[in-house]
């Protein structure tokens, strides 16, 4: 088989995967919103709706991210090869690092004061609701730290990978949703923990596969300041389309 044929097979190899992926996403998410609807009620699926949509609203920040990511991998590992990859690594974690802990302290600060003051909850369900919010607000920043690993786990073209981990997280959610009628504790703040259990599920399968393939990459003390800035303006340009498009469907909840 030519070099041409292989990376054919697995171009489309990769694209089934994804397609596989996106499809199965699709149908389980639908269902799981029967299941929380029926589970919860109106009130609480309303509040549900609501409060993760607020925080959803800060998640525009991983597909750009991570398609920076992506991008940088391929640049530097193609023009500096193992050591490119690796201040791409080393970089990436810190900046999503910083970039993590803003988001979270933008929500706990401006965050809650919006859910006080602006948002309509029950007074009998803010409780509930409060700790959904902290909770959402944990796993948006697990979710940012994770992006330099799932970022390399693309480029490296490890989709199959990918993809499982993407359907493991949707069929946890699924299992979470089943299950939250069941148990002898509030709905939402259980389903808001399982939540929580599966984002830091994802984090580790990531990040151990990342680890497991890739020994020589690891933290550096030395930071490329060049390289920061390139990365950060780049993602700076993404984020202005994808904020918009995430304005326009967050913004209507």
């Amino acid at each position: 088989m030519t070099d041409y044929q292989a990376n054919n097979k697995k171009i489309a190899k990769n694209t089934a995967f994804l397609y596989v992926r996106m499809f199965f996403v699709l149908f389980v998410n639908l269902y799981i919103s029967r299941i929380l609807l029926d589970a919860f009620g109106v009130t609480d699926y309303g509040v549900y709706v609501v409060i993760t949509g607020f925080v959803t609203f800060f998640s525009f920040l991983n597909a750009t991210l991570a398609s920076t990511m992506q991008r940088y991998y391929n640049y530097s590992g193609t023009k500096h090869a193992a050591q490119g990859v690796q201040d791409v690594f080393s970089t990436g974690c810190y900046i999503h690092g910083i970039i993590a802990l803003m988001a979270f302290l933008l929500l706990e600060t401006v965050g809650v004061w919006y859910i006080n003051h602006y948002i309509v909850i029950p007074d009998n369900r803010f409780g509930a609701g409060s700790f959904l919010f902290q909770t959402s607000s944990v796993s948006l920043a697990i979710i940012i730290i994770q992006i330099p690993f799932v970022g390399l786990i693309i480029a490296k073209e490890k989709i199959g990978y990918y993809a499982l981990v993407s359907m493991t997280d949707i069929s946890l959610k699924l299992i979470a949703s089943l299950l939250v009628k069941h148990l002898p504790y509030d709905n939402i703040k259980a389903y808001a923990t399982m939540l929580l259990i599966v984002s830091l599920t994802d984090f580790l399968l990531y990040a151990g596969y990342v680890i497991k393939n890739y020994p020589s990459l690891h933290l550096s003390r030395h930071i490329n300041k060049e390289l920061t800035r390139s990365l950060t303006s780049f993602a700076g340009w993404n984020l202005i389309g994808t904020f918009a498009f995430m304005l326009k469907g967050q913004g209507i909840s």
